[in-house]
């Protein structure tokens, strides 16, 4: 249920600037999809919706597993993982609206006196704090320990296990490292908390409060929970990153706040439509709220309201006639990748599903659709190197800006790692020229002097960067 963004992908923290590009045809769509299951081998099916004031529309790829051979379609069920972040989200926002909660009131007030939570100069975590991301705690609980899932013996399964009791014990002996609302972190145990002080708030437990205030009223009745006997008859098989099938993931009720939805393109495409405005409810107030109040998300561009990422296209310094901006969500759970988004301003929105765990699902081609101009990421010809070969790549090289990415040998692959981190596995095309394995861009080492390369070539979107070697 971690959640992955490709802003401000650097080599090294290198700002690449895009080209725009134009919309993808259905056919170019239906064609990267396939790309993606036959070559990049990054789920077996993949299903993209999108909704316009056109109305829905659905372009589909592959089978429900490799044992399955039934099409993929609007109505296959998948795992959405933190997609459920935004039904919790939209949960506090409705419950503020009603009067029942202030978003800036304590979490603790909605819980019992015998519940301690952790504090950090006298200030208590707010409702806002834990839907923005904001609270200081952890992605996992401090106290998770790996459980097996159940029916597969010594597996670990981050979540199944994982009790309310657990959860309440393991926020009482935190202790926070920062000043609550100071920072961006993601968290999948803050997001518990939330849920379940909201259906406590609520009187009511976290799968009814979804039902009876959201699922219900918009008229999605392949949202949910636990599997209805016509939602397992459809739902599709999961894969790991090894691309091995895995059971679906169980997510405990500490935790349900944070993922173990699942849903459909079509169920989610009428979820767009009301935030999208085609939909009318009385969530309609709760909705708009969730984009009201943000906060930074760790990068210029990106901002986060009440569960929504806001992304400024094209980088926040565009001029506010002209800027455009998409507000997405996405997920990863063991076996699914997934992604939700719209843009205000051309009213578009898509969803994206995937029944395996890779890197990036179908979420970059639904963010062109959206009007990003970054480039789908295509299937490249792969070769092996000898070790050899590989280190004469190895080392440090900056840009023009200054900043640096450092290349480190991994066995048999190179690897960049970036300025902020994070890093990415390169696939070699030729002897020089390199493929990150979730964005496309090209890298191409300059010939080597004394045994190593002095300098390397970017390529993105048309636009190209040098780099030189500092070690």
């Amino acid at each position: 249920m971690a959640m992955t963004t490709r802003i401000g992908w650097l080599i090294a923290g290198f700002a690449c600037t895009s080209l725009a590009m134009a919309e993808p045809s259905d056919t170019e769509l239906a064609s990267l999809l396939k790309e993606r299951v036959e070559l990049q081998r990054w789920a077996t099916g993949i299903v993209l919706g999108i909704t316009t004031p056109e109305g829905h529309r659905v372009v589909a790829y592959g089978r429900f597993g490799l044992a399955d051979a039934r099409p993929v379609s609007g109505d296959t069920v998948f795992e959405i993982a933190s997609i459920t972040k935004i039904f919790t989200s939209l949960l506090l926002a409705d419950m503020a609206n009603s009067g029942e909660v202030s978003v800036h009131a304590p979490v603790v007030g909605c819980l019992g006196s015998d519940i301690k939570l952790p504090t950090r100069g006298g200030k208590q975590i707010t409702f806002i704090d834990l839907a923005t991301h904001t609270s200081g705690l952890p992605l996992r609980p401090s106290n998770l320990a790996a459980q097996p899932r159940p029916g597969e013996g010594n597996i670990p399964g981050k979540y199944a296990a994982y009790t309310k009791e657990q959860m309440y014990q393991g926020l009482a002996a935190f202790q926070l490292d920062r000043e609550i609302g100071s920072d961006f972190e993601y968290s999948n145990w803050g997001f518990g908390l939330l849920g379940d002080s909201l259906a406590r708030c609520a009187k009511v437990n976290y799968d009814s409060a979804i039902r009876y205030r959201i699922t219900q009223p918009l008229g999605m009745p392949d949202t949910m929970r636990q599997l209805s006997t016509s939602m397992q008859a459809r739902a599709a098989t999961g894969y790991d990153e090894k691309f091995q099938p895995v059971a679906h993931e169980t997510v405990g009720e500490a935790l349900e706040g944070a993922g173990g939805l699942f849903s459909t393109a079509h169920d989610l495409l009428v979820f767009l439509d009301a935030f999208l405005g085609r939909k009318p409810s009385k969530l309609d107030p709760a909705m708009t709220s969730m984009l009201e109040e943000r906060r930074s998300a760790g990068y210029p561009e990106l901002d986060i309201g009440l569960g929504w990422r806001v992304e400024t296209l094209g980088g926040a310094e565009l001029d506010s006639r002209t800027r455009q901006m998409i507000v997405w969500s996405n997920g990863r759970s063991d076996g699914f990748r997934s992604f939700i988004g719209f843009n205000p301003r051309t009213k578009i929105g898509v969803v994206a599903l995937a029944n395996a765990a890779s890197n990036l699902g179908a979420e970059d081609i639904a963010r062109v659709v959206l009007g990003s101009t970054e480039q789908p990421v295509r299937f490249h010809r792969r070769i092996k190197l000898s070790a050899a070969v590989l280190d004469r790549y190895v080392g440090r090289y900056q840009f023009g800006d200054g900043a640096v990415t450092t290349f480190v040998r991994d066995g048999a692959q190179l690897v960049s790692q970036r300025s902020d981190g994070g890093g990415s596995l390169l696939h070699p095309e030729t002897q020089t020229a390199f493929y990150p394995q979730d964005v496309e861009v090209r890298i191409e080492f300059d010939p080597p002097v004394a045994g190593k390369s002095p300098s390397l070539t970017l390529l993105q979107d048309g636009v190209t960067y040098k780099a030189k070697r500092i070690e």
